[in-house]
């Protein structure tokens, strides 16, 4: 689509997937008409990406992130290997990568984690996301996780610790044993005591 509005022009370029035969390469909307330049990606097949990857993988050949990135549009490509099989040869590959800076490849992962998301069935979408674990997007979730749910679980013990102590330490000695603030200890002190 082009578009002018304060001088600017605007060309809306479209990805179909390779199931798509005769795309929309215009429509109208009212008084106006757009025009849309297709991109379909039947030309282009996933099983070939892949393979010739893995080919320069294993003869040691560095993979750069401009061999990596158009591993995030596998799912639109043709080709003969199911989508679930595309995700888990896609995050094999970037998991045996190390010359890619940490920040790009893991930007690479997280969009191939979105598209799995978009285009598996729950169940194999659940097992792609058993098998990237491995990955440093995998572990970079996983570690986010644990964390959120141990400071959590942490926070969770403190206070009940808290609560128990109330009545029999002071509020001073309640809030450095358990580490929290004097006015949560204030706080718990009076909720407990409405309780009563």
């Amino acid at each position: 689509m082009t578009h002018y509005q304060y001088g600017v022009s605007i060309t809306t370029y479209v990805l179909y997937p390779g199931n798509i035969r005769n795309p929309v390469t215009s429509f109208t909307e009212g008084i106006n008409t757009y025009r849309i330049i297709p991109i379909i990606m039947k030309n282009h097949n996933a099983d070939r990406l892949i393979e010739t990857l893995k080919e320069k993988f294993s003869s040691e050949d560095i993979l750069t992130k401009a061999d990596l990135v158009p591993l995030t549009l596998i799912p639109l490509m043709d080709g003969q290997l199911s989508q679930k099989e595309r995700f888990l040869q896609a995050f094999s590959l970037t998991g045996n990568t190390k010359d890619i800076p940490s920040e790009d490849l893991q930007k690479i992962e997280a969009m191939l984690y979105t598209m799995a998301d978009k285009f598996l069935e729950n169940d194999d979408f659940e097992y792609v996301k058993e098998c990237i674990r491995m990955t440093r997007l995998g572990q970079m979730l996983f570690n986010d996780g644990f964390n959120d749910g141990f400071n959590n679980g942490s926070q969770k013990k403190q206070l009940e610790i808290a609560r128990n102590l109330i009545g029999k330490l002071s509020d001073t000695s309640i809030a450095e044993t358990t580490g929290l603030s004097l006015d949560v200890i204030l706080e718990l002190k009076k909720d407990k005591t409405m309780k009563l």
